[in-house]
């Protein structure tokens, strides 16, 4: 019975794939700014939102939750006077959202909400008598907030300032980089909050500077990266659990024609190497990016928008792979980052309906479940597979079909550990033949729930989703 629950539970969240409107905003802005997150999870699967409204002339700060139990969103409520926000996540589900006031010298301001507790008294963390804006967040393995703002300097000079909230109380915070003209700003720590390191991008004129710094109380920021480009996006994951403390941070951007670049990084040793440049990644310009988390292994997902249509896209090793297309003028996309699930993206856009705009939700697949059989439509495909069963608690026999040469197939799970295949036991007329034990190379049996099929051969690549259930 156990093994059957854990079996639903993983296969429900791929049913909620329809877009579905959650409320309406009178803001032009309500969920505006590629690096300010809206949208996050919970541990328990739970989604929640929070945007921007506009109320007898004031902006407003709204928050609402979608309940995946009972299939429903609730009614958006006034948490605060306010613009801009941004919300973000803890290991232990503690919630933090960071906005703008609306003075005439905007204050960033920061209020938490413990686990089924209510939302605190906002604190100010930034200088009075400075205007500052575009607060980015995101919470370490430590449960503290990570802050970057723009502070206006003068005219033409911008501070980026950071700052770090742990148990509601600044723990510090000062002017990080000095610089002219700073229009944009990213923050990320790892995704499965394994680690303390916080990396930081920010664009100034047409030129983008990406910094780390390696622990919680370390003050010296570490320039890895400066490029020309547009709208840095950040992710940061887990490489594999065999590397202590290794991670690779993923830097996607856009060059001078629009289209979105991609560098990548190692972090090991104690220091970061970088890996390689995906530039481009496509060869089509897009107006607006945002990146979702990542299965280092795998790929991430991404979200672009090409003048009226949206796209969820995943990014696979060397291609491409586009998913859900949105069209009707959607704007201000943004996609939850934490908590991570291997199984689902969930994101959120406006759309103007005339009177004023509308939010709309989706949950989508990220990885296609490995069918138990050859789809018609795969069959022209260079690299396809099949396999049963699926889910399977013993072994489970995997097919795969390849016009490019012999593949290479490997296993991993949700943390970007490496499963050994078995064995494989025929090739005959282009088709390979395998078979996974559910064990690591050790004989150790592998825990029920989600892993990865990657199948690629002459730079081509496709990512089928397993599922494992107890025996």
């Amino acid at each position: 019975m156990k093994s059957l629950t854990l079996f639903w539970a993983i296969l429900f969240p791929l049913t909620i794939t329809s877009q579905t409107i959650i409320t309406q905003s009178n803001s032009p802005y309500a969920t505006a700014n590629h690096n300010q997150r809206k949208i996050i999870r919970d541990s328990y699967n739970h989604v929640y939102l929070v945007f921007e409204d506009i109320e007898n002339d004031t902006s407003i700060i709204k928050y609402t939750q979608f309940d995946y139990l009972f299939q429903t969103w609730n009614i958006p409520i006034k948490l605060f006077d306010g613009n801009s926000p941004t919300i973000a996540i803890s290991r232990e589900n503690k919630q933090y959202i960071t906005y703008c006031s609306n003075d005439s010298l905007a204050k960033i301001m920061v209020s938490s909400k413990p686990e089924n507790e209510n939302w605190c008294e906002p604190i100010v963390i930034s200088d009075t008598s400075k205007i500052c804006k575009l607060p980015v967040t995101d919470v370490d393995s430590s449960g503290c907030l990570n802050v970057a703002w723009i502070q206006k300097n003068t005219i033409s000079n911008d501070i980026i300032k950071f700052s770090k909230i742990c148990n509601d109380s600044v723990y510090f915070n000062y002017s990080a980089f000095n610089d002219f003209n700073i229009t944009d700003v990213a923050i990320a720590n790892n995704l499965q909050f394994s680690s303390n390191r916080i990396y930081i991008s920010y664009q100034t004129n047409s030129e983008i500077k990406s910094y780390y710094k390696k622990t919680n109380s370390d003050s010296v920021w570490i320039n890895y990266e400066n490029h020309t480009g547009s709208s840095p996006c950040l992710s940061v994951g887990n490489i594999t659990p065999e590397l202590i403390s290794s991670e690779m941070p993923r830097i996607m951007f856009l060059d001078s024609l629009s289209r979105i670049n991609l560098n990548q990084y190692y972090f090991y040793d104690d220091s970061l190497h970088q890996n390689i440049q995906n530039n481009p990644m496509l060869s089509d310009s897009v107006n607006y990016i945002v990146i979702d988390n990542i299965i280092v292994p795998i790929g991430f997902s991404f979200l672009q928008l090409k003048s009226d249509t949206l796209i969820n896209s995943f990014f696979q090793e060397y291609n491409v792979k586009n998913f859900d297309t949105i069209v009707g003028n959607p704007i201000y996309p943004s996609i939850a980052y934490k908590h991570f699930n291997p199984d689902s993206v969930d994101f959120v856009w406006m759309s103007n309906n005339g009177t004023n705009y509308d939010i709309y939700y989706l949950r989508s697949e990220k990885v296609p479940y490995l069918p138990g059989s050859i789809k018609k439509q795969d069959k022209d495909d260079d690299i396809y597979a099949y396999g049963f069963p699926n889910p399977f608690s013993n072994e489970i026999n995997i097919v795969i079909h390849s016009n490019s040469g012999i593949p290479v197939v490997k296993i991993y799970d949700i943390s970007g550990k490496e499963y050994t295949l078995k064995s494989q036991y025929s090739s005959i007329n282009k088709t390979y033949n395998f078979i996974w034990d559910g064990k690591d190379s050790s004989g150790n049996i592998a825990k029920s729930g989600t892993y990865f099929l990657n199948v690629s051969c002459n730079n081509k690549v496709i990512n089928r989703r397993i599922i494992k259930i107890s025996q």
